[in-house]
């Protein structure tokens, strides 16, 4: 689905498709994206679950839910079927799709959703997505998130049990891996206690964060890898942050890359 105009692009409520496209000219004074509303991209496993957000030099606003995402596996896509074809159950795991924002000036103040989600009955998690965002000038007061989302126990848990309700079945748990989110910005970054980028997982992903002139935050930025230690030893490490610009202030954030296993990486600096 795509969304094109010159005059300005407004959703106030429910735009969906395998990938949805708005896109709108103007300059950077021009009001040219302005989403309240829900859009939402579900895509198939070998292509789109994208969204695309482009506004060339004007305004793209947000205080709406945008998401992306994709079925894992060829497998969870045919055992995701329904007896007439049509119906996903709880046996596909989806993972994380491709969310891309670019004007001239972006406000985010809702959620951009990049996350995967798991499948209870089969044990597999999502990994995360991709979230792009490339600005003359960035506001953050939402959220932004490309989880690699586990299983969770009580999912887990319910999805086991056999049909008397007394024996539980051998079910893996497969947690997904964080993804990845790019910012980049010609010039100022301002971001309010409220804002949250959020790339944790079995594995923490990795947060990218270029300014031009100056990121000030008072947010927090989270690449936590979570996996609970399992049978083999295995563990979750922490992911990668990288927030640099040549002024960069931290009022009150929080910046979290550790691990169940080891640590991250986290660079501050210009």
């Amino acid at each position: 689905l795509a969304v094109s105009s010159g005059d300005g692009v407004k959703n106030v409520g429910l735009i969906e498709g395998a990938q949805a496209e708005l896109k709108a000219t103007g300059n950077i004074y021009a009001f040219a994206i302005n989403n309240t509303g829900i859009v939402r991209a579900n895509g198939s496993v070998t292509k789109n679950g994208r969204v695309i957000l482009t506004a060339g030099g004007g305004s793209v606003v947000s205080s709406g839910a945008i998401s992306a995402r994709k079925v894992s596996s060829e497998q969870s896509a045919v055992s995701s079927q329904s007896s007439d074809g049509s119906q996903l159950t709880a046996y596909s795991s989806l993972n994380g799709g491709e969310i891309r924002i670019e004007g001239g000036f972006v406000g985010l103040g809702g959620r951009i959703d990049a996350s995967g989600v798991g499948a209870a009955a089969s044990g597999e998690g999502g990994n995360g997505g991709s979230v792009t965002v490339s600005a003359g000038t960035l506001s953050l007061a939402g959220e932004i998130l490309a989880r690699g989302t586990p299983v969770s126990s009580e999912q887990l848990a319910a999805s086991s049990q056999s049909s008397d309700g007394l024996q539980p079945t051998a079910y893996s748990l497969q947690p997904g891996t964080g993804g990845q989110v790019t910012l980049t910005v010609a010039g100022r970054t301002l971001e309010t206690s409220s804002s949250l980028i959020d790339v944790s997982g079995a594995n923490g992903g990795s947060i990218t964060h270029i300014a031009g002139q100056q990121i000030t935050s008072s947010g927090t930025y989270k690449a936590v890898g979570q996996a609970a230690p399992l049978a083999d030893g295995t563990t979750g490490n922490g992911g990668k942050i990288d927030v640099s610009a040549p002024a960069t202030k931290l009022l009150s954030a929080t910046i979290d890359a550790s691990g169940t296993g080891d640590g991250g990486q986290i660079r501050i600096g210009g």
